[in-house]
């Protein structure tokens, strides 16, 4: 257990609690595994600025990779390492099928976001309430996206739909198929989709950052609740599943750990750094 040399945590329903806060025995693993010489890593579906937005609570973690891979940033630089995008024309075809919709759009770009004034005036709506008071910090507001960045010229790296259904959402994804060939698309939080580059998730950005730290897979741990965590968790060398995750996503992990109110990253830390495994804390899972 003592190989591993990086851990890599998805951040909601992860690396933070349900109220969306990093416990106090998590920070206190993350700065004692640094200390020790790892690398502990977020590698999220938000944006840049979304994840500064919990600078506090991510204290001295250097590296994030975000928007599902398409972002690396420095958090000590303050300077993205890495990013990939869209062309202009498959995002604003992108942004055409969506308004087709009952989805808001939430556009990650250079490390921003920008969205709706309707998302903002009724979260609820489109099930994502619980952020509401973050967007209203970090996000760009208008009161159409599509039109801003056809003016704007700004290159986007991923497009976000918060929809007002589970059922919504199943049909603006069959709208998307189309262009399977040129997209990737993940499904997030209770109603939302997540559309990256073609071949973009967590795993690109997280490759691209091992290569540049010389950090082969093997020597990496990550861990994860959700669908669009399913490329990372293959990559690592040990996948580890929060006890809050479905349980398809329990049963293709090597490690299912505590919930995400209970410190399972701290479960997780503790292989990294080598401390045996508790199996009050931890259980192993045969892969079938």
């Amino acid at each position: 257990m003592g190989q591993y040399r990086l851990a890599a945590f998805d951040m909601d329903g992860t690396l933070l609690n349900s109220k969306k806060r990093v416990s106090e025995n998590t920070k206190r693993a993350i700065r004692n595994a640094i200390d020790a010489g790892k690398y502990i890593v977020i590698s999220t579906g938000r944006a840049v600025s979304e994840c500064e937005d919990c600078a506090e609570d991510l204290g001295p973690i250097r590296y994030s990779v975000c928007e599902s891979g398409a972002v690396v940033y420095d958090r000590r630089t303050k300077k993205i390492l890495y990013r990939s995008g869209f062309g202009k024309k498959l995002a604003d075809r992108i942004l055409e099928i969506g308004a087709r919709f009952d989805a808001v759009p939430y556009v990650l770009t250079l490390g921003e976001a920008v969205t709706e004034k309707r998302l903002i005036e009724d979260p609820g709506y489109y099930h994502m309430g619980i952020y509401i008071r973050m967007m209203e910090r970090v996000c760009v507001i208008t009161d159409c996206a599509r039109k801003l960045f056809q003016t704007s010229g700004r290159g986007i790296e991923k497009i976000n739909f918060y929809c007002s259904s589970k059922e919504v959402r199943e049909t603006l994804k069959r709208k998307l198929n189309p262009l399977s060939e040129e997209i990737t698309i993940a499904y997030a939080e209770e109603t939302s989709i997540e559309i990256s580059t073609k071949g973009m998730t967590k795993a690109a950005g997280l490759s691209w950052l091992c290569g540049y730290l010389d950090i082969s897979p093997d020597e990496v741990i990550a861990a994860g609740d959700a669908d669009n965590d399913r490329a990372m968790l293959a990559y690592a060398g040990l996948s580890a599943a929060m006890g809050n995750a479905p349980e398809n996503i329990r049963r293709e992990c090597g490690v299912v750990v505590r919930d995400n109110d209970h410190d399972g990253c701290c479960d997780v830390i503790r292989i990294l750094t080598g401390n045996t495994l508790c199996k009050a804390s931890a259980k192993k899972v045969e892969k079938k």
